[in-house]
């Protein structure tokens, strides 16, 4: 059962390419969710302080800041588009399929 927290995040995901997140991505604010992992449950796991829980994704590598040679491609590819999902001070992005 999805939660009202899940909900309300569900409605704050927008898609765009590279451009508008680069200035996030300058503040180092920015983290790539891999697929088929769940954008909006990630978002709910930050919301709610779930750090230990987090802490497995990053060591997983299912949760990384962008390489410098994936922001490049992302940067000369603007057909690149992605799910986003922002969760002050950060911004989660996950490839738009």
């Amino acid at each position: 059962m999805q939660t009202e927290l899940y909900q309300k995040l569900s409605s704050e995901v927008d898609t765009t390419n590279w451009e508008m997140i680069h200035p996030h991505f300058l503040r180092d604010a920015v983290y790539l969710l891999k697929a088929p992992n769940d954008l909006i449950q990630m978002g709910v796991l930050v919301a709610e302080n779930k750090a230990h829980l987090i802490q497995g994704f990053l060591a997983a590598g299912e949760l990384y800041k962008p390489t410098e040679s994936e922001v490049e491609q992302f940067k000369n590819d603007l057909k690149i588009n992605f799910r986003v999902l922002i969760i002050q001070p950060f911004v989660f992005i996950q490839r738009a399929e």
